[in-house]
């Protein structure tokens, strides 16, 4: 039997060509790797950002109009049943959009797939042109309940038009991680950090939570994984902590230098102000790790606070400070939270499960809905 062909439009790069990761960029890569791949017949189209900081709005236009040229000419080569595209917030969104619309006009049908929390850009008053761009998929997917509702609430999509498709980025690598951890008395508790450093992260909570462990004395290392704009500032409120060995800090890293680095860490601390649904987060729980974050984006749905992590309210290094400090002195705790937060990102976000639920949501699409 004939397999159907999809194009999917998403973060391919190899590492030579890009050193810059990303959420868009963890979810392709596992899909490449997939069953996906096995089922249909798929091509993809790379659209990584390549550079960090972004390129001027002016630059990132022109390699947009590249990329849409390489669309038209993969599809009338390729004549794909069906196109795939993952976005981000801001001109990825719009990027996409266009190239729903180029696939449309030549007679491939399109599911659109934003990353992140949904608010394409600030401006309100783009709403409702957002929501009309958004309608010209056959199909938009949504990392959770709470996107999909943003969706049909502030841009007016239909939930006829909505999916939600949780992430997959508990692989069993990462899954392997957390069934071999052992849970033992440790001298020094790790912390862990993965994401850009901006300050829509939180740093400034990273910063006021080491400086209050610092004059504890709690035996602590804490680990920060990432690149971005906050990075040198970081470096420099905390030069004691690096100097004195406490904290560590890892530019980006491959996959495999990562999953070594959750398999010697015990808590995870991502203090985002705004979110979708972080895939460091699920790795993190994955692997074992008990999770201190904020209830921003689809969080909330993921973390049950005092059962599979804790929550604390945006910006509030204080409720932060107690959550890690109450993980760090309560060993029993820690591991039955740890246990949870694995069970519990086992349970929804396997890569098997929910690849197989792109699969079906493929066939879907490209059959026709009854």
């Amino acid at each position: 039997m004939k397999k159907k062909r999809v194009l999917v439009v998403g973060a391919f790069a190899n590492e030579s060509e890009s050193k810059i990761k990303g959420g868009v960029r963890r979810v392709c890569s596992i899909l490449q790797t997939s069953q996906y791949f096995e089922v249909f017949d798929v091509k993809t189209l790379d659209s990584t950002q390549k550079s960090y900081p972004a390129p001027p709005i002016i630059v990132r236009f022109f390699y947009s109009i590249i990329r849409i040229f390489q669309l038209i000419g993969t599809i009338s080569r390729f004549k794909p049943n069906m196109v795939l595209l993952f976005c981000s917030n801001g001109l990825s969104f719009y990027e996409k959009s266009l190239m729903v619309i180029v696939a449309k006009c030549l007679g491939s049908k399109s599911v659109l797939f934003p990353r992140g929390s949904g608010r394409f850009l600030k401006q309100s008053w783009l709403n409702s042109f957002n929501g009309m761009l958004l309608r010209q998929a056959d199909l938009v997917l949504c990392q959770g309940e709470a996107v999909k509702e943003f969706f049909q609430s502030s841009y007016g999509v239909l939930g006829s038009k909505l999916a939600v498709l949780e992430n997959w980025t508990a692989t069993e690598e990462i899954l392997e991680v957390g069934r071999k951890r052992e849970y033992l008395k440790e001298d020094v508790l790790k912390i862990l950090f993965v994401g850009w450093l901006e300050p829509a992260k939180g740093t400034k909570n990273i910063i006021d939570v080491v400086k209050h462990l610092h004059k504890s004395s709690l035996n602590y290392e804490f680990n920060i994984v990432g690149d971005g704009s906050e990075k040198e500032e970081l470096i420099k409120n905390l030069e004691v902590q690096v100097l004195q060995g406490n904290v560590i800090f890892h530019s980006w890293i491959d996959q495999n230098k990562l999953i070594n680095i959750y398999s010697n860490c015990h808590i995870f601390f991502l203090p985002s102000w705004r979110e979708g649904l972080p895939n460091s987060l699920i790795e993190a729980m994955a692997a074992g790790l008990a999770p201190v974050t904020t209830p921003v984006g689809n969080i909330p749905s993921v973390i049950e606070s005092n059962i599979n992590g804790f929550l604390c309210p945006v910006n509030d290094s204080k409720s932060m400070i107690k959550k890690i400090t109450l993980l760090l002195k309560n060993s029993n705790l820690l591991h039955k939270i740890s246990i949870t937060a694995k069970n519990s990102a086992k349970k929804r976000f396997s890569t098997k499960e929910n690849i197989n639920k792109l699969i079906a949501v493929t066939d879907k699409v490209i059959s026709g809905y009854d």
